[in-house]
């Protein structure tokens, strides 16, 4: 996708926070391209105040893949593969360094299968690089990288065996795309759609379980062996997703998401001591839709939450951003330039922060955060 409109660089700023003490210019609105709905779905954030976000734009019956970049001033489009006749998207995003990154997603084949899309970042082009799958149905929802040698890629790859989707992790070794095994339950449905790696030797996968309709919580671990399946918990028994997770270290983690009890729906914040995983207090707005979509922590006193919520199915949706100080989470006001108003990703660094996502009065456009 090389074409791009730049909007009106108008202010889209949360409300300052304490905690983000950040020296780095605000975020301006990124520019949309093409008349149709523009979407962003990750975010990394890089040296000094750079960063990548990523996602997808809607050109007549196609979907083309968006990669934007804020140089610390400004955002602009940058070209990125679209390999797929009429589909690509990207879903994540994550940075090694100015010359270093990855984004992921899935695209349509000519010969009409939901493929993996994995774009490298070299420090002067986007370009694609192969994944080890190369027919069926496979979607990859989030990436992580902790060196340029190691980074893992997460979503979920119809099993024609089993017929269900089942959770799918990719890993890359500084020269190729591999599949792993998951550790994942092998039967039923199974899809992540978070993961994080602080080292070669710890990375946390993140999404749920479906079995008999009851969508439940499913956490993995990469030891630098295996990946494993730990215990985490679930405050409700029909419906507890995980969507995202982040660590700082061996001994701290954090994964975000909803449950829903009597119809109304739950933020969901689970933590990481380095022993088990719990269930911590966080603010859920009035009205029974809401969800946390994204994660990002910089410290064991710095984290940051995102996501939605609204009064009813269909109904108007606000932005909702939560802050972790070391003691508790409380909710951060934020931007609502549309009716429809979501983030779906956040990525922080100890003095620089960010989310990214979509708002609409119409036609969806390309909404920033800075935090």
């Amino acid at each position: 996708m090389l074409a791009a409109s730049a909007l009106a660089g108008t202010l889209i700023s949360a409300a300052p926070a304490a905690a983000s003490a950040t020296t780095c210019q605000a975020w301006k609105t990124p520019p949309a391209v093409g008349p149709g709905a523009n979407f962003l779905s990750g975010v990394t954030l890089a040296a000094g105040c750079t960063a990548w976000a990523v996602g997808r734009e809607v050109s007549g019956r196609s979907n083309e893949s968006l990669i934007e970049y804020w140089n610390g001033k400004a955002w602009s489009v940058q070209p990125s593969p679209d390999p797929g006749a009429t589909t690509n998207f990207l879903q994540g995003v994550a940075a090694v360094s100015t010359s270093d990154a990855w984004a992921v997603g899935n695209y349509h084949s000519d010969l009409g299968a939901f493929l993996p899309l994995i774009v490298h970042w070299n420090g002067a082009s986007w370009t694609q690089v192969a994944s080890s799958l190369t027919s069926g149905t496979s979607v990859l929802n989030a990436v992580s990288a902790s060196s340029a040698a190691s980074a893992w890629a997460v979503g979920d790859t119809y099993n024609e065996t089993a017929r269900a989707y089942q959770a799918l992790i990719l890993h890359w070794n500084g020269t190729a795309w591999t599949r792993q095994r998951s550790g994942a339950p092998g039967s039923g449905e199974s899809l992540l759609q978070g993961v994080t790696a602080t080292s070669a030797s710890n990375a946390w996968a993140v999404g749920y379980v479906l079995t008999s309709d009851r969508h439940q919580p499913l956490i993995l671990h990469w030891n630098g062996r295996a990946w494993s399946r730990v215990p985490s918990p679930s405050p409700s028994s029909s419906w507890t997703v995980l969507s995202a997770v982040t660590a700082t270290s061996t001994t701290s983690a954090w994964a975000v998401g909803e449950y829903f009890t009597s119809g109304t729906g739950h933020t969901l914040i689970e933590h990481w001591n380095g022993t088990a995983w719990t269930k911590v207090p966080s603010p859920t707005p009035v009205g029974p839709v809401v969800d946390l979509l994204g994660v990002a922590a910089s410290s064991k006193r710095n984290a940051w939450a995102v996501g939605y919520y609204g009064p009813s199915i269909g109904a108007r949706r606000q932005t909702l951003v939560e802050h972790w100080n070391g003691t508790a989470w409380t909710k951060v006001s934020s931007s609502n330039p549309g009716v429809i108003n979501v983030l779906t990703g956040v990525a922080a660094l100890p003095s620089n922060a960010g989310a990214v996502g979509y708002y609409s009065s119409g036609t969806s456009q390309p909404l920033a955060v800075h935090l």
